[in-house]
């Protein structure tokens, strides 16, 4: 335990129990005998209703910073691999095998590989006590089996981006990656017991790891125990935990630098593998080995430089990487990594590359982006998509920056307006740009979006609003969103942020969480607090509230998650209408909320959450979290008569 005092979004933990108790052993133990994945199918539900609104929890908001989450300050009890003894699972009799058609590998895990996973947490153990009970009912081989399957298949995972999963043998494997395989099944799994054995592997996989490259540091250029380490980071940083997040937070920079320093971001370090019709046998295998092991090196450059923009957007940090020291090659087109042998390899590149140029960097797609429309038969798309969204967020954040430190300066040689409204411009037609020239889904539209809501709205400055600094700092920051709010920058970014809910609301069943749940917090906070600062703006003017309550509540309603909006556009450049979001889907008391009622709005997007959940099933730690916050703020402005 520790002592918690408010602090900021991410600062997350007095809430979060990790530890494994005795009901926690007899569901694991049952887990043993039946794997919980056999019996659950997942299915596209569209429409699914929303059951009633629950009663609020007593959280004892009196004020917005209270409604602030804690920030984990660690005490001589709290240290690493504090939770070893999570692992202990009550030894059972063999499980059921997952079935076939929710397999990814054939191959299942074999004993070796077990207890190879096994060593590497006595290696990394330190508590005999706790390391010889652990010992003795340690996960079962079809547990891990099952997890690792999980893991391969889960919509959310990043597994088919970063392994190469036609040449992957998960006998053939290192340790360490199959360790963080599981660690990333276990905690995506809709199950305490199982996340709470997840999150005690993951600090296997953060110390033995490690461990094994000061014992031989030619692991620092191994892409497999660099892609257990990078899995590891994902599964801390969305865990919901304080302190697991931060240690996530902090180990990204030696990582980054292992890869730096390796030459994977130059174009230097790959080399052209290209297969020739006269290639057969061993010959043609060695080639395809070789390109999808290179492959995955360009692969894991680009997953990291989309994990830093994550983490830089939810934490409101510096990224680490810049997008001009990224020269290397684009990744090869889907259609060759998803090739099933090296046959079908071979042919697949024939057929697309009789006439193969240069493979474009992501510099390259900065400086013409129409490149990424053209170039489906050259890299994969989705990757550069993603990677250029990464370089547009450098670039919002360097404009944030410029936009907070110019504001109300006046000087003879600094012309500020000018530049940030050139900036401005310039950046909104990229994102533009980049829509145009990619293929729409809902992840990308949630990110462009999100990028766009920020290049208008002080994400950072809400937080200091809503209290996560106390109330000085929101004192302080409350003049300058008085005037942002009077801007038409100020309804474009809420108009973003409404369309965030809007993609929101068709993320797949289960799948609103980690990043996509901070993007929709961010979302839910940038509308909360444009109707905080709007009503009390007009309750300061007593002379004119009642004409201006009157007259808004003549004009017509403008929904702003709506696409193609006529009244969405004339609120966003005349300031005309009733800015609204739609309400939940089975909602019948209402069809929207207006913005002027931010506790109305903060419960339809906690709703979008509660729907976005499996029937039955706990809800990830993040989403607990951000509900719980969410819910505070809504709290904290509902008016008396409707607490």
């Amino acid at each position: 335990s520790g002592t918690w005092t408010p602090r900021n979004v991410f600062d997350f933990g007095a809430n979060t129990d990790l530890e494994l108790n005795d009901l926690d052993l007899n569901f694991l133990d049952g887990y043993n005998h039946e794997i919980p994945f056999t019996s659950f199918v997942e299915t596209p539900e569209t429409n699914r209703s929303i059951p009633a609104s629950e009663p609020p929890s007593a959280l004892g908001v009196e004020s917005l910073q209270k409604s602030s989450t804690w920030r984990f300050r660690p005490v001589t009890q709290d240290r690493g691999m504090g939770d070893q003894q999570n692992i202990s699972i009550p030894s059972g009799e063999t499980s059921k095998r997952l079935p076939m058609q929710r397999r990814v590998t054939s191959e299942m895990l074999s004993y070796t590989m077990r207890d190879r996973v096994m060593a590497l947490f006595m290696a990394s153990s330190s508590n005999v006590d706790t390391l010889q009970k652990t010992m003795q009912s340690f996960p079962s081989l079809e547990l891990l089996d099952s997890l690792l399957q999980y893991f391969l298949s889960s919509k959310t995972a990043i597994s088919n981006r970063m392994i190469h999963l036609p040449t992957f043998r998960p006998n053939n494997a290192r340790p360490e990656l199959i360790a963080a395989m599981v660690v990333g099944g276990a905690t995506l799994a809709p199950d305490v017991s199982l996340r709470k054995m997840g999150f005690a592997l993951m600090e296997v996989i953060r110390v033995g790891v490690p461990q094994n490259i000061e014992r031989d540091n030619t692991l620092i250029g191994d892409i497999e125990c660099v892609t257990s380490l990078c899995i590891g980071l994902s599964a801390g940083l969305w865990s919901g935990n304080s302190r697991k997040m931060e240690i996530a937070e902090s180990f990204l920079q030696p990582y980054l630098t292992m890869c730096r320093r390796r030459g994977w971001f130059r174009r230097s370090a790959y080399e052209t593998i290209v297969p020739y019709p006269t290639d057969v046998g061993k010959a043609l295998e060695d080639k395809w080995h070789a390109w999808s092991k290179q492959e995955m090196r360009k692969r894991l450059v680009f997953y990291l430089l989309e994990y830093d923009t994550r983490q830089s957007i939810a934490l409101f940090t510096n990224p680490l990487i810049s997008y001009a020291e990224l020269g290397l090659p684009l990744p090869e087109a889907e259609s060759l990594w998803l090739a099933a042998t090296a046959e079908k390899w071979k042919q697949t590149y024939l057929s697309l590359n009789q006439h193969k140029q240069r493979e474009p960097s992501l510099t390259d797609l900065l400086q013409d982006v129409e490149l990424l429309g053209e170039g489906h038969d050259v890299f994969d798309e989705t990757t550069a998509s993603q990677a250029l969204l990464g370089a547009a967020w450098r670039l919002i954040w360097e404009y944030r920056q410029m936009c907070s430190i110019s504001r109300g300066q006046a000087s003879s040689w600094s012309n500020s307006k000018l530049l940030l409204s050139s900036r401005l411009t310039e950046l909104t037609k990229l994102l533009d740009c980049v829509k145009m020239s990619s293929h729409a889904n809902t992840a990308m539209t949630l990110s462009l979006e999100l990028l766009h809501m920020h290049l208008h709205i002080s994400l950072e400055e809400m937080h200091l609003f809503a209290g996560a600094e106390g109330h000085s700092e929101a004192r302080r920051v409350y003049p300058l969103l008085q005037d942002w709010a009077k801007s038409s920058s100020a309804r474009q970014g809420v108009y973003h942020a409404a369309q965030i809910v809007a993609a929101a609301r068709k993320i797949p069943t289960g799948c609103l969480r980690d990043f996509h749940a901070i993007v929709l917090y961010q979302a839910g906070l940038a509308l909360w607090s444009y109707g905080v600062i709007s009503n009390a703006a007009l309750t300061e003017s007593a002379l004119d509230s009642m004409s201006n309550a009157s007259a808004r509540r003549g004009e017509s309603i403008a929904m702003l998650d709506e696409t193609d909006s006529n009244g969405a556009q004339r609120f966003i450049n005349l300031n005309k209408g009733q800015a609204a979001i739609k309400k939940a889907v089975g909602d019948h008391s209402a069809s929207h909320v207006l913005l002027s009622d931010p506790a109305a709005v903060m419960g339809v997007l906690m709703d979008v959450f509660r729907m976005n959940g499996r029937p039955s099933r706990s809800a990830p730690p993040l989403v607990e979290n951000l509900l719980e916050l969410m819910e505070g703020l809504r709290l904290a402005v509902l008016e008396p008569s409707s607490s």
